[in-house]
């Protein structure tokens, strides 16, 4: 475990045998040669900065990188058969559809698999795999002709907007014709709605999605029976 927090409460809790804990200086990635990253198996870059996740996985693969071009002049028998497992967390879902199309990424490196990842997406998948709209109704498997599955997401942020994208994903519930009503309840509406069309065209193609601005405090049972 390498981290820039020498704080950290987790990082600080974590000494169970055979966990090594390094404290390293935020922009130092010198120590990833020095703890020999390039014979690693896995590598998840999971700091709170997105650039920084980035940038790892970036000198990780230079270092790689570097370590290949001199195994090769030394002795070509050993090149080529290891391969590093790379997770990058990032927070920005714009930046990550923008850096899944670069090279780093696109899963065309033999030695080096780069992959981008969003937890909360990763947390939303699992919600409605666990969860499925459409068996909540009365216990049944699908829902009966006529009736309109309704989505309500309290909040977007970040959990909230994969929330929404992962309901727009799988909005094919009933098979009856009917679309997936999906409402988002926030203190923000204009500026989220804006934003959220403007990132994702057509998404009424797919749900009928509505955005309501009411503060969360001020929000009761009837607001949710009106919805």
């Amino acid at each position: 475990i390498l981290e820039s927090n020498k704080n950290n409460p987790y990082f600080l809790r974590h000494s169970k045998k055979g966990i090594i804990k390094l404290l390293r200086t935020e922009g130092d990635y010198d120590i990833l040669s020095k703890i020999g990253i390039e014979r690693a198996n896995y590598l998840f870059a999971m700091t709170n900065n997105d650039e920084q996740n980035i940038q790892i996985a970036n000198q990780v693969y230079l270092a790689i990188t570097e370590r290949l071009k001199v195994m090769s002049s030394q002795d070509n028998s050993h090149c080529g058969k290891h391969s590093l497992e790379c997770f990058v967390h990032i927070h920005d879902s714009n930046l990550k559809r923008l850096f899944q199309r670069h090279a780093l990424f696109n899963g065309n490196i033999d030695f080096f698999n780069a992959r981008l990842f969003s937890i909360y997406e990763v947390m939303a998948r699992k919600i409605f795999n666990r969860y499925p709209p459409d068996v909540q109704y009365q216990g049944r498997c699908h829902l009966p002709m006529g009736v309109i599955c309704h989505i309500v997401i309290f909040g977007f942020g970040q959990m909230g907007q994969a929330l929404a994208l992962q309901s727009l994903r799988t909005a094919h519930y009933g098979g009856n014709g009917n679309k997936t009503r999906i409402t988002i309840v926030t203190q923000n509406k204009s500026i989220c709605e804006q934003s959220f069309f403007a990132t994702f065209s057509n998404l009424n193609t797919f749900a009928d999605l509505t955005f309501d601005d009411c503060p969360m405090e001020c929000f009761g049972l009837d607001d949710v029976a009106a919805l």
